[in-house]
């Protein structure tokens, strides 16, 4: 069985990530999600259980919505861009098209992860009592191109990013 990590290709060609590293960037990028919308679960607990004036409310609920719409909105365009995710980073890995040219935040993130990996399957996962999501994160152990499924409907691969290419080697002087 490959541990989806591979050796690296022909000259020039990117190193597939290892599954662990993938699983390390799902985790950690699970956590980031969670604290960005933070403030929206706490809104709903705090408006629907404590507050009872209609106006605190309100106030409440706008206050929340604009903390959790910045926070959204940092977290994708900081962290999609150029397919590196929070996790993807830690990690030193990155998504690419499997052409090897890189991918917008907008493809990277409302096609691939939004749609495919969280609706469909999350939800195609749901109702196969999570079977389909199971598959979809062990399957990059056994394929050849070290792809998870939904990698597969996007054509897209998660590979290591040579040390040059991150943001901290880039900056020393």
């Amino acid at each position: 069985m490959d541990s989806g990590g591979g050796s690296a290709g022909s000259a020039g060609m990117p190193e597939k990530a290892e599954w662990l590293a993938r699983f390390v960037a799902e985790v950690i990028d699970w956590i980031v999600w969670t604290i960005a919308l933070m403030p929206l679960l706490l809104g709903v607990a705090i408006g629907f259980g404590l507050v009872r004036d209609s106006w605190l409310v309100v106030g409440l609920f706008s206050l929340v919505g604009l903390l959790m719409t910045l926070a959204i909105l940092t977290l994708v365009s900081l962290t999609y861009r150029n397919g590196r995710s929070v996790g993807k980073r830690v990690t030193g890995t990155q998504v690419i098209r499997v052409d090897d040219s890189p991918v917008s935040w907008a493809y990277n993130f409302w096609l691939r992860t939004f749609l495919f990996k969280g609706i469909i399957i999350g939800t195609v996962g749901g109702m196969t009592l999570e079977l389909l999501f199971l598959a979809n994160y062990l399957w990059p152990l056994w394929d050849r191109d070290a792809q998870a499924l939904h990698d597969k409907m996007v054509g897209t691969r998660v590979v290591k990013v040579p040390p040059q290419s991150q943001p901290s080697a880039r900056f020393r002087t």
